[in-house]
């Protein structure tokens, strides 16, 4: 697990027949809610997250970054709990020349992991064609 407050490096490589082409900003926002049923048991928490993407950044594959702590929006315990967490998204198209039509978008990997196709995407292959060379402190 990614320490807050320490710095880190990720490299993104593409696999072949895909190009790199920038790191995104993401916010991530987790709703996460606890029900009672009618005889008064407590369900188990209900978890919704939604991501939103905010323009490219940086277009180098090598990014630097420092981990931040997940910010608490809203707490009622036991009833309801709101969190944001925030990440990059590494961005990935076929090469030219390459065979393929499908277009890839990569996987946010600071505090979640995000990696299936986009609900208004359906080309989007479910696992995008990418790879990190990792995290690593720096």
């Amino acid at each position: 697990m990614l320490q807050v407050g320490r710095d880190y490096l990720m490299v993104a490589i593409p696999k072949r027949g895909y190009v790199f082409t920038n790191w995104q900003p993401v916010n991530e926002f987790h709703y996460t809610i606890t029900t009672i049923d009618d005889n008064g048991a407590t369900n188990p928490p209900i978890t919704s997250t939604v991501i939103s993407l905010v323009p490219p950044s940086s277009t180098r594959p090598v990014l630097r970054f420092t981990m931040q702590p997940e910010i608490v929006i809203v707490d009622i315990p036991g009833t309801l709990k709101i969190t944001e967490s925030s990440g990059r998204q590494a961005n990935f198209v076929p090469a030219e020349g390459a065979h393929s039509t499908e277009t890839s978008r990569g996987t946010k990997i600071l505090n979640d992991a995000h990696n299936g196709p986009e609900p208004d995407n359906p080309r989007q292959p479910k696992n995008p064609p990418h790879s990190f060379s990792g995290v690593r402190a720096g």
